[in-house]
């Protein structure tokens, strides 16, 4: 049985070694990993706070390669030998790296103080839709009547702001993944724009396209559903919204703090998706 685990072991470190990761670096992490599965044991399944909300997760970024479902199998076939080793069941999660996104690759470029709005933090009751007959963005906008939740906390709008706006900090959150009944879910994505929301809206839009470009893989929202949901390939199950309008040199800043504040980038869209 030793012998066994020990293989299974190697093989498991060679399939995420061709994936990206440092073998060194997988070398270095495993007597912690070790010294936790013991911790676990000894604590009941807990955290020594008693905090276990996501301590059964063994979760590994990865590269996105053609053989990921293939190494999804092979670790739930191994689960006894998981078990085994680490003493508790661990779910093993994947999360998977995206392309570059080339969302403001171009207007990056522009001269930073084209324009410079004030910071707005007053929240009004209007809608975000900017009316246009033809905007695609404005039948998804979320509505003022409707509360926002992201990982359990409770979300605000700026509504004084519509889709026509440019920089902005918007909200992209899965309608399917957000029905679910946990606390937290894979289903928000935090991203900026320089250009009006709608504009980049239709960036995203355009990524919603399954052939041999892989251009899913250029969009967080795009490669979620690739991943979670493929029957229901559509920019159509997300709800969008504004958040916020800062100056053009605090966008990623901005964004960065609300990431953090919300933990899309654990649990959530931000630069990964994550496969169960």
């Amino acid at each position: 049985a030793v012998v066994s685990t020990q293989s299974t072991g190697e093989k498991l470190k060679s399939d995420l070694a061709r994936s990206g990761h440092s073998m060194g670096m997988m070398e270095e992490l495993e007597p912690k990993a070790t010294l936790r599965a013991i911790e676990m044991d000894m604590f009941g399944g807990q955290e020594k706070d008693g905090k276990s909300e996501t301590s059964n997760k063994l979760i590994f970024s990865v590269k996105y390669f053609k053989e990921l479902e293939e190494l999804r199998k092979f670790v739930s076939s191994v689960e006894p030998d998981i078990k085994q080793l680490c003493g508790t069941v661990l779910q093993v999660t994947f999360a998977i790296r995206k392309q570059q996104s080339i969302g403001n690759v171009i207007v990056r470029n522009r001269t930073l103080s084209e324009t410079k709005p004030e910071v707005t933090t007053d929240i009004g009751s209007r809608s975000q839709k900017c009316g246009k007959a033809r905007c695609k963005t404005c039948p998804f906008l979320f509505e003022p009547s409707e509360n926002i939740t992201v990982n359990g906390e409770p979300l605000l709008l700026d509504f004084s702001l519509n889709c026509s706006d440019k920089n902005i900090i918007y909200i992209a959150q899965c309608t399917i993944c957000s029905s679910l009944g946990q606390k937290l879910k894979d289903d928000t994505y935090f991203g900026q724009t320089m250009t009006p929301m709608h504009i980049r809206m239709n960036g995203h839009r355009s990524k919603f396209v399954i052939d041999e470009r892989l251009l899913f893989e250029k969009s967080a929202l795009s490669m979620h559903c690739f991943l979670a949901h493929k029957s229901q390939f559509s920019m159509e199950f997300f709800k969008l919204g504004i958040v916020k309008r800062v100056r053009p040199v605090d966008l990623d800043r901005e964004e960065e703090k609300l990431i953090q504040k919300f933990r899309t980038n654990i649990c959530g869209l931000n630069r990964i998706v994550v496969v169960r």
